[in-house]
């Protein structure tokens, strides 16, 4: 924040509208970031259990960025064939596929990664098998 003070906000007498969607960009970025948990993860297959006994179905209109992210992850975990055994071995495969530590879940991500799910017929299999692996793992 102090970068974004000293270059665009220490000069401003009144706010503008310029102003103000600065400051609501800035913080609804910060909304939007978050770590990923063991606990969130099992909290996020907790909530959505009964889907998953059920066979889970993804909406193709699906706007929901947080929860896509959250499918895909199980979707990943479900595509790895039980190789990604914790947290660590999860953070390394993000890592490499986003080229990255940090991931900004904006729009055009969360429709590339909806899209890539819903484009393998077995993606409602898969995020069920990467429920089953979050559930058997010990918080670390």
């Amino acid at each position: 924040m102090s970068k974004l003070f000293l270059e665009k906000l220490n000069l401003i007498v009144e706010p503008t509208q310029e102003v103000i969607t600065l400051i609501l960009n800035n913080i609804q970025s910060l909304l939007q970031e978050s770590a990923i948990t063991i606990r969130g993860l099992k909290r996020f297959v907790k909530e959505h259990q009964q889907h998953s006994e059920e066979g889970i179905r993804l909406n193709p209109k699906g706007t929901n960025k947080k929860s896509i992210f959250m499918f895909y992850l199980l979707f990943i975990i479900g595509q790895w064939n039980g190789q990604i055994k914790n947290m660590h071995d999860l953070y390394t495969v993000l890592k490499g596929k986003f080229a990255s530590d940090t991931i900004n879940i904006n729009d055009e991500l969360s429709n590339k990664l909806h899209e890539e799910m819903l484009a393998v017929e077995s993606n409602s299999d898969l995020i069920t098998e990467g429920a089953k692996i979050i559930e058997g793992w010990d918080f670390e």
